[in-house]
């Protein structure tokens, strides 16, 4: 990660997922990208790190955006409503995305 955004990457991760469920659970880098006005070299990096923490998946799918490579599609998962997004291994995942809104804010997301 490079040092200029690692004082922002908790808050861009916790930006990611909110605009993920504001898109009722799944969306685009690009779709962030658009609504927020940060990059996606910004965007992108985040959304990977979300997945490997467990918060989002790869959905397989991939979405046509003009030129260059279609974009992945990913989707929230299933959340404990303790998890932190900083921590390294996501706990038991027994609250379904359904119920994200309350994680969300308890977390101030």
């Amino acid at each position: 990660m490079k040092d200029e955004i690692r004082p922002w990457a908790k808050a861009l991760r916790g930006l990611c997922l909110k605009k993920l469920r504001d898109f009722g659970g799944k969306g685009t880098a690009r779709q962030i990208c658009d609504d927020t006005g940060k990059s996606v070299e910004i965007v992108t990096p985040r959304l990977t790190e979300l997945a490997a923490l467990g918060v989002i998946r790869d959905t397989g799918e991939r979405v046509p955006v003009g030129r260059g490579r279609p974009q992945k599609v990913w989707a929230l998962v299933d959340l404990n409503p303790d998890f932190d997004p900083d921590c390294d291994i996501p706990e038991n995942r027994n609250v379904t995305h359904q119920d994200a809104p309350e994680w969300f804010q308890r977390f101030g997301l």
